[in-house]
């Protein structure tokens, strides 16, 4: 029997970085998720929905100041997700 990460691929194999952030969340690995955060401005509408949906990885103290900012987003979908993700914790 194949275990989880038996099937799911490396992240370099990953074109989309929405992909890549949901397979993140689901091996809970915060140190890919670190390197997106800071270039999130970048990323495209998806992929941006996507970092901030597994950002729910983040303690609360480092949670807390940057789901804030995308809170204030100007984008309703953005800000949506990131008050979602400021509920669960």
């Amino acid at each position: 029997m194949f275990a989880e990460t038996d099937i799911l691929p490396k992240y370099k194999d990953i074109l989309r970085i929405r992909d890549s952030a949901l397979i993140a969340l689901n091996k809970k690995d915060v140190t890919w998720l670190k390197d997106y955060k800071e270039g999130i401005d970048v990323l495209g509408p998806w992929d941006r929905r996507a970092v901030i949906f597994s950002s729910q990885l983040f303690s609360k103290d480092e949670l807390n100041p940057w789901i804030n900012l995308m809170a204030n987003s100007r984008d309703i979908i953005d800000k949506s997700i990131a008050l979602y993700v400021k509920g669960l914790k």
